[in-house]
C-alpha cells in the first residue's frame, strides 16, 4: 500500500481524533470539566489505539517522515489527553507545606485551641497533684517503664555514658517515625468515635508527659532531661494537637451532621482532617529526625539544645502564624 493510498484510508479516523483532542483542550482551558462530559470515552480509546498502531506502520513501511511526524505528535496529543500530564509532585508537595497546610490549620483554629487545651490541661493537672504526692506516678505508669526512663535521664548513668553508632542512629529513626506516626494516625482515626477516642488519646499523652516532666524534675534530673527534649518538642507536640484537632473535626461532623446525612457529614470532614495529618506526620518525621541524630548527643553542649529548642519553637508557631497567607482569598 502506497502512502498516498494509507493515508486516504485512514485519514477520517485522525480527524475524528483531532476534534476530540481539540474538545478536550477547548474544555480543560475553561472551567473544569469531566473527560466523558466531552468525549465518548470508547470512542476516543479506539482512534487513540488505532493511530498507535499506524504510527508503527508507518515507520516499518518508511513511509515519509512529514506523515511519520504527524501520526507522532497526533499520539503524543491524544497520550496526554488520555492520561493527562505528567505530575510534578515535589512543587505540589511544596506548595502544600508552604502555603495550604498551614492555611488550613489557622482555617481550623478553634478545633486547634480545642485540642491543645485536652492535651494540656491532663499535663498540668497531673503535674499539680504529683507535686504534692509523688508516689501517684505509680498510677500512670507502671514500675518498669519508670525505671527505664529514670536510667535515661539519670547524670552520669551507664545509658547516658554510651556514646551511640551511627546504625543504632538509623534504627531508632525508624523507630520514632513508627511510634509518632502511628500515635498521630490513631488520634485522628479515634474521630470516628464521635470524637471520643481522639480526646483519650490527645488526654492521655497530655497525662503521661506532664507525670514524665514532673517525676523527672522531682528526681533533679532536669538538667539531663530538658537538652534532650528541647530539639524535637516543637514539631512532635505540635503535630499531636493537630492530630487531635483532626480526629474532633471528624467527631464534630458525626455529632452535629446539619442537614447533610452523617456518611455525607464525615465524607466531607476526612477530606480536610486527611490533609492535616498528612501535614502533622510531615512535621512527626521532623521531630524523629531530630530525635535520632540531635538530641542524644552528648558533645552539644546542653545550652545549645535548649537554645535550638527555643528557635525551633518560634520557628513552629510563626510557620502556622505567618506562612501561606499572601496566597489565601
Amino acid at each position: 500500500m502506497t502512502q498516498e493510498e494509507f493515508r486516504r484510508r485512514h485519514a477520517d479516523g485522525w480527524r475524528r481524533l483531532e476534534r476530540m483532542i481539540e474538545w478536550l483542550s477547548t474544555g480543560s482551558r475553561g472551567e473544569l470539566v469531566r473527560f466523558e462530559d466531552v468525549v465518548d470515552v470508547a470512542e476516543f480509546d479506539r482512534e487513540y489505539r488505532r493511530v498507535c498502531k499506524h504510527l508503527s506502520l508507518a515507520r516499518q513501511r518508511l513511509y515519509g517522515t512529514d506523515l511519520v511526524d504527524y501520526l507522532n505528535d497526533l499520539t503524543l496529543a491524544a497520550n496526554r489527553q488520555f492520561y493527562g500530564p505528567r505530575r510534578r509532585y515535589l512543587p505540589s508537595l511544596t506548595r502544600f507545606f508552604l502555603q495550604d497546610f498551614p492555611a488550613l490549620v489557622r482555617s481550623y483554629a478553634v478545633t486547634v485551641w480545642v485540642s491543645a487545651a485536652l492535651f494540656a490541661l491532663p499535663a498540668v493537672g497531673i503535674s499539680a497533684a504529683l507535686t504534692f504526692e509523688p508516689d501517684l506516678i505509680h498510677a500512670v505508669m507502671d514500675s518498669e517503664r519508670i525505671r527505664a526512663m529514670e536510667e535515661v535521664y539519670e547524670p552520669g548513668s551507664n545509658y547516658r555514658s554510651r556514646e551511640r553508632r551511627a546504625d543504632t542512629d538509623v534504627a531508632m529513626f525508624g523507630f520514632y517515625i513508627l511510634n509518632n506516626v502511628d500515635i498521630g494516625f490513631r488520634t485522628v482515626a479515634g474521630g470516628v468515635a464521635f470524637g471520643l477516642g481522639s480526646i483519650f488519646v490527645v488526654a492521655s499523652n497530655g497525662l503521661i508527659l506532664g507525670a514524665i516532666v514532673t517525676h523527672i524534675l522531682t528526681l533533679g534530673y532536669g538538667g539531663t532531661f530538658f537538652p534532650f527534649v528541647a530539639g524535637h518538642s516543637a514539631p512532635e507536640l505540635t503535630a499531636i494537637v493537630l492530630a487531635g484537632a483532626a480526629g474532633l473535626s471528624l467527631g464534630w461532623n458525626l455529632i452535629a451532621p446539619g442537614r447533610r446525612r452523617r456518611s455525607d457529614a464525615l465524607r466531607e470532614a476526612a477530606s480536610n482532617s486527611v490533609r492535616i495529618v498528612c501535614g502533622a506526620a510531615g512535621m512527626l518525621v521532623i521531630a524523629a529526625a531530630i530525635e535520632a541524630f540531635w538530641s542524644p548527643r552528648e558533645s552539644i553542649p546542653a545550652a545549645v539544645k535548649i537554645a535550638a529548642g527555643c528557635v525551633m519553637w518560634v520557628l513552629t508557631l510563626s510557620y502556622f502564624v505567618f506562612a501561606g497567607r499572601k496566597h489565601e482569598s
